[in-house]
């Protein structure tokens, strides 16, 4: 069997040997240099904009404002707007009258070099008129705030919920009551490879794009109509890509702006952002603010469960207008059975870098808000975490189970899964009931010392969604040298598809996987395609391979049965080749019949000529995979600093095309979990100022802040039955669950001095005034 082999991932013997090919690295000899004049202020009208200095330089190439521009050109949207009014909130190419954000774009410079277009920023002269900034979400909700749009009224661009029969009687005559409130720090993806563009225009050939990722043919279709150029004449390339994680490889106003400077030059334009401009003007993510309440009775059922929350837009509307909020409000009820609840969410726009997703978009937030409030529970009940959590599972055999919710425009029901089995799998793992004994050893005798270290125990359920439709694309062909190749819709920004994808075609045509070679991210050689995001790779672009090989392999039997004279059940295909059962003479190699397949010759009835066969897989609706983690941490009750020890998570994957590929991709975000509960944040300052602007503010995680161990249990036992694979999108996996279990871990620590985490990151300064409040 071929899938489901730990193969190793056939794209990293090029990385690793230095050999990948970056936007950065393809920048032809002859190309301009592109520089992006931003706003300093959070808010301001722009009283005057005057280029005419830089303009008069000999080595300036050109300089544009959205004076170049028709006054309703706005950056594309990916997902409908939630609202007509909300139109008014998609962002300018470039600012036209106002400001609405610290690294809002307000001119370009193209020069000669990247050096003399950077010199010539500060020869551009603006003139601004400071306005008051909206900063605090909630504040900017009420109707006193100033507006950032005056057409819609309001800083509400929208609101969002699902519900499920919310009862008030269910608080008032509830075992035990939780109000309480909680709050995700802004933060965001920080790829290691900051966002860049190469264009390049010949009036024969057509315009050249290389640089966007994870929905290249998104990207040309809103270029083409940009540019105003058919579709046929703009060709767009997604080369080596250094990560994206949600936040880049969606469409900004750069990815239209370059390409645009590119035809009117008629020279190559390159572009390549800088980390601080990374850290202010690529998407934002996270912050949001939740006012919750939870219902329990004496058994610990829980009985009702209600959100008010708050997400901060940022100053624009990006691609995915306000998905993030809709998967918060419709995963917010996660594997817990739960009769009664309801979400409301406000989207607020604020004086802030536009957010948009991150890895894990709505459900990290939510997961956190909602495992914490379990475990506050458990605590006021005296019940184990765990055993609260058993108690409340929905149950193997209720799937398929309706939430009652929706996200994205499809109803939230969980396809399948088994969730007290992945958290007893996590929690075995992890060696709990160990842990317990050890952890009252050493609390009976540091007897709350506020100079001791404390080891915590946490643990976090969660579902998440994969798979997202619509459709996807995929054709597998054979040459007359045999070789094999997949041409799939599906991008590549680091989750191994060309490995998993290869796998899949290697197995219906008995040949090694590492003989596959594996197209994308080229809408040349690919007609038509969706993209990476949404852990969609696997379960569409994988059934969409499945469908087209499936096709070439009924294709190639029948080809084979008239090649050599032989009834189609008489023939085995086996290592690449068709034999005649009982005649092992009588074969045919792929690259045979390929040639055989050539116009020319003759071909079975109704057959077209050429060897491959394509496939669109559609699907009305997500898969939703689930997980559980358990981890280990060490308290300082003194400094108010944190250790993770140890990390389990265990995934229902459904079925793993290669599990060495799942468990890094869970190793990763894992790491880049911890980082949102211990590290990353961006706050500003009152007048709208990102105070986090290099890595000298913005904390990631090294492998000195990583786990000393991360373990991953995969667990195929319940496949989905909504792709023919079984499978369920593990990109998410090791990041949706970790902020939550961290900060029930660091809760837990600290039962002692009866601290409770309501707010991520964990700081060391805040969580050491909480201990001394106590």
């Amino acid at each position: 069997m071929t899938i489901g082999a730990r193969s190793r991932r056939l794209e990293d013997p090029p990385l690793l040997r230095g050999e990948g090919r970056y936007a950065g690295d393809l920048i032809p000899a002859n190309a301009c240099h592109a520089v992006v004049l931003r706003s300093p202020y959070a808010h301001a009208l722009i009283r005057r904009l005057d280029t005419s200095v830089v303009l008069a330089e000999p080595d300036v190439q050109a300089v544009v404002t959205a004076a170049d521009f028709a006054d309703d050109v706005r950056v594309p949207l990916k997902f409908p707007l939630p609202n007509p009014e909300a139109s008014a909130c998609m962002q300018p190419i470039l600012a036209r009258e106002r400001v609405r954000y610290v690294g809002e774009a307000v001119a370009v410079i193209v020069a000669t070099s990247a050096y003399v277009a950077e010199d010539m920023l500060p020869l551009v002269e603006v003139e601004y008129e400071p306005l008051p900034a909206v900063v605090d979400p909630e504040a900017g909700a009420s109707a006193h705030s100033p507006l950032l749009f005056d057409e819609l009224g309001t800083n509400v661009v929208a609101e969002a919920g699902s519900d499920r029969a919310l009862a008030d009687a269910a608080f008032v005559n509830a075992h035990l009551c939780i109000d309480a409130e909680f709050a995700v720090g802004r933060h965001f993806s920080v790829p290691m490879e900051a966002r860049g563009l190469v264009a390049d225009f010949d009036p024969r050939r057509g315009l050249t794009v290389w640089g966007p990722a994870k929905s290249p043919h998104f990207t040309h279709e809103v270029l083409a109509e940009f540019v105003g150029l058919p579709a046929h004449r703009v060709h767009v390339i997604e080369p080596d890509v250094g990560g994206g994680f949600g936040g880049r490889g969606e469409v900004y106003a750069e990815d239209l702006l370059i390409p645009w400077l590119a035809m009117q030059l008629r020279r190559p334009v390159a572009w390549i952002e800088d980390r601080h401009e990374h850290l202010v003007s690529s998407n934002h993510s996270r912050e949001q603010r939740h006012r919750v309440r939870l219902a329990v009775d004496a058994e610990g059922q829980i009985g009702a469960f209600q959100d008010r929350l708050v997400n901060d837009q940022g100053a624009y509307l990006r691609n995915n207008t306000i998905a993030v909020t809709e998967l918060t409000c419709g995963l917010l009820p996660g594997p817990y059975r739960i009769e009664s609840f309801e979400a409301r969410a406000a989207c607020v726009m604020t004086n802030k870098t536009p957010a948009d997703v991150f890895r894990a978009p709505g459900r990290y937030e939510g997961t956190f808000v909602r495992e914490r409030l379990v475990d506050m529970a458990a605590h006021r009940l005296g019940l184990d975490p765990v055993e609260l959590r058993m108690r409340n599972f929905v149950q193997p055999e209720q799937m398929p189970y309706s939430t009652g919710t929706s996200a994205l425009g499809s109803a939230t029901v969980y396809d399948s899964g088994n969730y007290p089995s992945l958290l007893a799998q996590a929690t075995d793992a992890i060696g709990y009931e160990e842990l317990r004994e050890r952890q009252q050893a050493e609390r009976e005798s540091h007897n709350g010392d506020e100079e001791q270290r404390y080891l915590g125990v946490g643990v976090s359920s969660f579902v998440e969604k994969s798979g997202y439709g619509p459709w996807e694309y995929a054709r597998v062909e054979v040459s007359t040298s045999g070789q094999v190749v997949l041409f799939t819709g599906v991008s590549s920004v680091g989750q191994g598809i060309s490995t998993s994808l290869a796998q899949i075609v290697a197995e219906e045509l008995t040949v090694e996987h590492t003989g596959v070679d594996v197209v994308y991210g080229d809408t040349d050689r690919v007609p038509f395609g969706i993209g990476a995001y949404a852990s969609r790779a696997a379960v569409v672009g994988g059934s969409a391979a499945l469908g087209a090989v499936r096709k070439l392999r009924g294709k190639v039997l029948d080809l084979a049965s008239e090649h050599l004279e032989a009834s189609r059940d008489d023939l085995e295909l086996s290592g690449g080749e068709v034999s005649v059962k009982g005649a092992p003479g009588r074969r045919a190699s792929l690259g045979e019949l390929a040639a055989a397949a050539l116009p020319g010759n003759t071909l079975p009835a109704g057959m077209e000529p050429g060897l491959s066969a394509s496939d669109v897989w559609a699907t009305d609706h997500m898969t939703y995979p689930g997980g559980a983690c358990a981890c280990t941490v060490l308290v300082d009750a003194a400094s108010g600093g944190v250790e993770v020890l140890d990390v389990v998570v265990a995934y229902d994957v459904g079925r793993a095309l290669n599990p060495m590929i799942v468990e890094g991709q869970i190793h990763g975000g894992v790491v880049q979990g911890i980082g949102g509960a211990l590290l990353e944040e961006m706050p500003y300052n009152e007048d709208g100022q990102p105070l986090a602007t290099s890595f000298m503010d913005y904390l990631l995680p090294s492998s000195m802040e990583a786990p000393r161990s991360i373990r991953a249990i995969i667990d195929e036992t319940t496949p989905s039955p909504l792709n023919p694979l079984g499978a369920k999108g593990a990109g998410e996996a090791g990041i949706t669950g970790m902020g939550a279990c961290v900060a029930n871990a660091v809760s837990d620590a600290l039962q002692p001095f009866g601290v409770e985490v309501t707010r991520l990151p964990i700081v060391p300064g805040e969580l050491r005034a909480l201990i001394g409040a106590r």
